[in-house]
């Protein structure tokens, strides 16, 4: 390469990776001037009132079999003991979290094909682009109800690839195990903080089961991680508190309403 077409890309590099950080700037910035609202109030007086096995009972039998946000992550919300500064300081290590997560799973998907300055440009890059689709960023990192069930299950999602990944680079059986592991708990982790995550994560580690299954070495790892993903959409699914919401809405049940609204709402979106 000749030293002025390498100048030409390392600075169009540099110009890419100044666009994502001038991106996750203001996005750190807000975090000083946030406020909780809403539900952060409502849960924080539920966990001040009740103990942990009383809500584990209580909304889990009348309202969801979200185990892992609603029902467990929301005890560590700030509101609970009046604690506004750690409240801002939750969203923003939930920003760097997330930039730091795009960034490692870049890295760990493309090891030894482009240089660290490729990587971080590409991941700014990335990181631009999931900005920039984000339908509500007040909610998506701002309010602790909202991004403790969706956003923090996108990050882990990450780190569950790149456990994954790994997991199929080590050789020795002790690091297999120790992968698959962690990969276990984040799946629980994942699959009881939403419905939506529960779908993906489900698929995600059926269709790796479904194509590595003839290769003996990580057959049983992957059977054991497929099994424990059951086990937790059984849990999160057959909960008795989905089922007594979804009859007391007007239109629980109505599969054609439901997938006819869906699309429309996309559309409205997509317009919008």
């Amino acid at each position: 390469m000749l030293p002025q077409e390498n100048r030409t890309r390392t600075i169009i590099l540099f110009i890419l990776t100044g666009i994502g950080l001038y991106t996750l700037l203001p996005f750190l910035l807000l975090t000083q001037y946030i406020h909780p609202a809403a539900d952060d109030f409502s849960f924080a007086v539920r966990d001040k009132q009740l103990d942990y096995l009383t809500v584990l009972q209580q909304y889990y039998m009348n309202w969801a079999g979200r185990y892992f946000s609603t029902i467990t992550l929301f005890r560590i919300n700030p509101m609970i003991y009046d604690a506004l500064v750690t409240y801002k300081v939750y969203a923003l290590a939930l920003l760097l979290l997330l930039a730091t997560t795009v960034y490692a799973i870049v890295k760990t998907i493309v090891r030894g094909a482009l240089t660290k300055k490729h990587v971080l440009a590409l991941a700014a890059m990335l990181l631009v682009s999931y900005f920039l689709q984000l339908p509500s960023p007040s909610e998506g990192f701002y309010f602790f109800a909202t991004y403790a069930t969706y956003q923090l299950p996108n990050i882990l999602l990450f780190a569950l690839l790149i456990l994954l990944y790994r997991f199929f680079k080590v050789q020795g059986s002790g690091s297999k195990k120790l992968y698959i592991g962690v990969a276990a708990i984040v799946c629980t982790a994942i699959i009881g903080s939403n419905e939506m995550a529960l779908v993906i994560t489900f698929t995600t580690v059926l269709f790796v089961t479904i194509v590595n299954f003839k290769q003996k070495p990580y057959r049983p790892y992957l059977l054991f991680l497929l099994i424990v993903c059951v086990a937790c959409c059984l849990v999160a699914v057959l909960a008795p508190g989905n089922f007594n919401r979804m009859h007391e809405h007007p239109n629980g049940g109505r599969l054609v309403w439901s997938v006819v609204f869906t699309w429309l709402l996309k559309r409205r979106v997509k317009l919008a």
